[in-house]
């Protein structure tokens, strides 16, 4: 069995004074080389509590993303996608 690991880091950008805090310190997602095109791979969570309402909405992103034609994250949510089928 074949097995291969990738390390995302998550860059946290804020702009006034409370920065985003994610739901866990470390989130781990596992799939296989027979995980469907658009799977949901997993979820990453973030609470901004800023004291204006108009600053609290969290935007999910990846920043120089070198997997970026397999994953995808759905910036509202943090949903995780697969956008391409895993090869060995």
């Amino acid at each position: 069995m074949l097995i291969s690991q990738r390390r995302l880091t998550i860059l946290i950008q804020d702009q006034n004074d409370c920065i985003p805090k994610f739901s866990q310190s470390n989130y781990q997602f596992r799939l296989s080389e027979s995980t469907p095109v658009g799977f949901p791979i997993g979820h990453i969570h973030a609470v901004d509590q800023d004291l204006s309402p108009d600053f609290r909405h969290v935007e999910y992103k990846f920043i120089n993303n070198e997997h970026n034609h397999l994953i995808q994250i759905d910036a509202n949510n943090g949903s995780i996608y697969l956008t391409e089928r895993l090869s060995a």
